[in-house]
């Protein structure tokens, strides 16, 4: 066989393929159910993920720190507020305080929401594309016709 690679039974290759396979399922279940960037972590793209995860921090900050000025903002109005609370005048003033259609809440949540779709999206591609890599197989599926983009060799 001259320096060429012997060929492996179907089993061993379908090994490796299914080992790829989990570790895409695990890098979705990651970045999908735990939270975003963990999957490009597990698929070492350690940049990708960092960058996820600080995109992510970002959105979170943003959003808790709008509840945040809410919360003091209703905190101040209570100051003045003489009579014992009771449920439902607690509840009328948190209604006045927070504004749910505010625009920045609205906003976090879509961009954390997007954010969180192309992480899942990603960690896909990025496991698909490790696996076809590990199996020899390019991105499109298998070649067309084999050993036709290669010279001949000498047997």
């Amino acid at each position: 066989m001259n320096g060429q690679e012997k060929p492996q039974p179907p089993a061993a290759a379908a090994r490796r393929t299914g080992r790829g396979a989990d570790r895409t399922a695990v890098a979705i279940l990651l970045s999908g159910l735990v939270l975003p960037g963990l999957g490009q972590l597990y698929l070492k793209r350690y940049r990708r993920g960092a960058i996820i995860l600080a995109l992510l921090a970002v959105g979170f900050f943003i959003l808790v720190s709008e509840a945040v000025r809410d919360t003091l903002e209703l905190t101040a109005s209570l100051e003045g507020y003489e009579e014992i609370l009771d449920l439902q005048t607690a509840v009328n003033l948190a209604a006045e305080t927070f504004s749910p259609d505010s625009r920045v809440y609205a906003g976090c949540l879509l961009y954390i929401a997007a954010l969180w779709l192309f992480s899942i999206a990603d960690a896909w591609r990025i496991g698909k594309k490790q696996r076809n890599s590990t199996s020899g197989m390019p991105l499109g599926g298998p070649p067309a016709a084999a050993g036709s983009d290669r010279g001949s060799h000498g047997d």
